[in-house]
C-alpha cells in the first residue's frame, strides 16, 4: 500500500489576558516548631500584602509544604544537624488589566517575607485558540498532500494514521527584587498545533 505522510502547522501570537504569580517563602530555626511558625508567618505577611494590592483572598492558592533538615558537613566529624527549614509555595491567578501586575508583584516583593517569586503571562481560554489551531493544522496538512499526490499524478484516499503533537510558550518574568515604579510589558503569547496524517494514495 502506498502512502504518503505530511506534517500540518498552525501557530498564533496574542496578548497575554492572565497573570500567574508563584511564590515560595521559607522560615528556619534550630526547632522544629519555630521553624514552622516562621513560615507560617511569613506565608501570612504575604496573603496580606496581596489582598491589600486589590486581589482576592480565594484566588490566593497555596501549595507544597516542604520540610529539610539543615546538616552541616566539616573534614574529620559525623554530620551535625543545625535545625529546620520549611518551604512553602503559593500561587495567584489573575487578570493583566492595566498595572495590576506590576502593584502584584511588588507587594510579594515588598511584603518583608523575603519570599522568591515568578511572574508569567498567558491566556485564559487557551483551550479554545488551540481547538482552533489544530483544525488549521490538520488543514493545512491536508492541503499539502493534495497538491504533493496531485504533482506526483496521484489521488489522495482516505487517512491512515494520525500523530498529533502541541507547542506553548508562555511569556515569563522572573523577579526577587521588584518594585511598582517597574516597567511590565510582556510579549505575546505563542501557541502552535502541530499534526502529522498519513494518507493513502490512489
Amino acid at each position: 500500500m502506498r502512502t504518503i505522510t505530511v506534517k500540518g502547522y498552525a501557530e498564533r501570537s496574542k496578548a497575554p489576558d492572565t497573570a500567574e504569580l508563584f511564590c515560595t517563602v521559607r522560615g528556619e530555626d534550630e526547632a522544629y516548631s519555630a521553624a514552622y511558625n516562621k513560615t507560617e508567618e511569613a506565608l501570612s505577611a504575604l496573603k496580606n500584602a496581596l489582598c491589600a494590592a486589590g486581589n482576592a483572598e480565594k484566588d490566593i492558592k497555596t501549595g507544597m509544604l516542604r520540610m529539610r533538615r539543615k546538616t552541616e558537613y566539616a573534614a574529620g566529624r559525623a554530620p551535625e544537624m543545625k535545625g529546620y527549614v520549611f518551604e512553602q509555595t503559593l500561587s495567584l491567578r489573575f487578570p493583566c488589566k492595566g498595572d495590576r501586575a506590576v502593584k502584584t508583584a511588588a507587594a510579594a516583593a515588598e511584603s518583608g517575607c523575603g519570599a522568591d517569586f515568578s511572574l508569567r503571562f498567558t491566556l485564559r481560554d487557551e483551550k479554545k485558540l488551540r481547538q482552533e489551531l489544530m483544525a488549521e493544522a490538520c488543514g493545512n496538512a491536508r492541503r499539502q498532500a493534495e497538491i504533493i499526490a496531485r504533482a506526483c499524478g496521484e489521488k489522495l484516499g482516505g487517512v491512515k494514521e494520525i500523530c498529533y503533537g502541541a507547542d506553548a510558550a508562555p511569556a515569563p518574568l522572573a523577579a526577587r527584587a521588584f518594585s511598582q515604579d517597574a516597567a511590565v510589558s510582556p510579549e505575546e503569547v505563542r501557541v502552535s498545533e502541530s499534526v502529522s496524517i498519513v494518507w493513502e494514495l490512489g
